[in-house]
């Protein structure tokens, strides 16, 4: 960065308890400068999101793997991709969660 030789250590910690994981990157320069970022990221279990759209009024939730599946199959972890469908004109008031 502007010549200036920069150090990256990154770290991971997962708290199962309160479902979460926290990414911190701490980045330091050779003259002892040193800034730390977090970003702390919600764990959240497939079968919750899949209930979470089917509580809000879709039908027919589906997840696939990845985006070139042409087949429901079960998420492989590294991302979640959910489908579903909402009777047409059907819109939900500020709030309403649909069930």
């Amino acid at each position: 960065m502007d010549g200036i030789r920069v150090r990256r250590a990154p770290r991971h910690d997962i708290d199962r308890l309160r479902g979460t994981w926290t990414h911190t990157d701490t980045f330091s320069t050779p003259a002892g400068e040193e800034l730390t970022m977090v970003h702390r990221l919600a764990i959240v279990p497939v079968d919750e999101v899949l209930a979470a759209l089917r509580g809000a009024g879709f039908q027919h939730v589906m997840s696939y793997k990845n985006w070139a599946s042409t087949a429901p199959e079960p998420p492989d972890g590294s991302r979640i991709i959910a489908v579903g469908c909402r009777a047409a004109g059907k819109t939900m008031a500020p709030g309403e969660t649909g069930r």
